[in-house]
């Protein structure tokens, strides 16, 4: 038995959801996150409080240990386009 990948095609309902997680983990991935938030003058405790997760977790997104999930990925996208527009 042979197995064939699976291609997911995307409703095009989905795709923006898609994209708008894709940007957030792309951020935290590059380490553009930290730069972000050292910029601001803004301490990672202050930033995962402000996006609702722990300070282990934010600090592992950073890192790059894990990734932003969904609700908290947004919540973090908007909280890193805030602080760059600080800038």
């Amino acid at each position: 038995m042979s197995h064939r990948p699976v291609q997911i095609v995307l409703n095009e309902r989905m795709r923006p959801f898609v994209n708008h997680l894709a940007e957030p983990r792309g951020l935290f991935a590059s380490a553009r996150a930290r730069q972000i938030r050292e910029a601001a003058r803004v301490s990672a405790k202050d930033c995962a409080d402000e996006v609702g997760v722990s300070d282990r977790t934010y600090s592992g997104w950073e890192a790059g240990r894990s990734k932003p999930r969904s609700r908290f990925a947004v919540r973090a996208l908007r909280l890193l386009r805030d602080l760059e527009a600080l800038q």
